[in-house]
């Protein structure tokens, strides 16, 4: 697929990001399917923003009968707890904290022989990866992280409305610069890195 201006349309109108990149994990692993080796797999890792989700149950009644089971001659009896669950749980540390809001748009290749060892990451940048520079800053530290894991990393960036490049950011973190680069970086580009002896 060519790298080009993703986000305006020859007509002048604007795509949402999430519209047009939301699908590109699972193409990319349809097209994987035919290329990778016997033994490695690649799965999708999407989250986009902050979601919050509530997994916590609370049981306000003791006493629970469910009619559907009858008591019978079936081996059923009666469980006794030795502990009831209470209406209120108190926690024994709260703390204000806010989650990023970042996207993790990637695709990660796993080698199953190894007991699914993550070996390689495409990852896809997002507006929301670049528009502030703790977000530059976590998007870079995370493929440096993986690179230094001897995880091969691939980043794709196609988003030109935020002018930054973070394959560079990442090469500054692991010590090193691209050659080939030009003073201005470009503001599109993909670009692949692993770790070499």
């Amino acid at each position: 697929m060519p790298l080009r201006d993703h986000f305006r349309t020859t007509s002048g109108t604007k795509r949402s990001w999430t519209g047009l990149h939301g699908q590109w994990p699972a193409v990319i692993i349809q097209m994987l399917r035919e290329h990778l080796p016997p033994g490695f797999v690649a799965e999708p890792r999407v989250y986009l923003g902050s979601t919050i989700e509530i997994d916590l149950g609370t049981f306000a009644q003791d006493d629970f009968h469910d009619s559907s089971f009858p008591d019978d001659d079936y081996g059923g009896g009666t469980a006794t707890a030795t502990e009831t669950a209470t209406a209120v749980w108190t926690p024994t540390l709260s703390v204000d904290a806010e989650r990023p809001d970042d996207d993790e748009v990637e695709v990660r290749i796993y080698d199953e022989s190894a007991g699914m060892t993550l070996v390689a990451a495409i990852e896809i940048v997002s507006p929301a990866n670049k528009d502030r520079p703790d977000s530059r800053e976590r998007f870079a530290d995370k493929c440096a992280a993986l690179i230094k894991k001897g995880v091969a990393v691939s980043l794709v960036d196609v988003v030109t409305s935020k002018h930054f490049n973070l394959y560079d950011a990442t090469l500054k973190r692991l010590g090193h610069a691209d050659p080939t680069m030009s003073v201005a970086p470009p503001a599109i580009y993909a670009a692949s890195c692993r770790w070499g002896p």
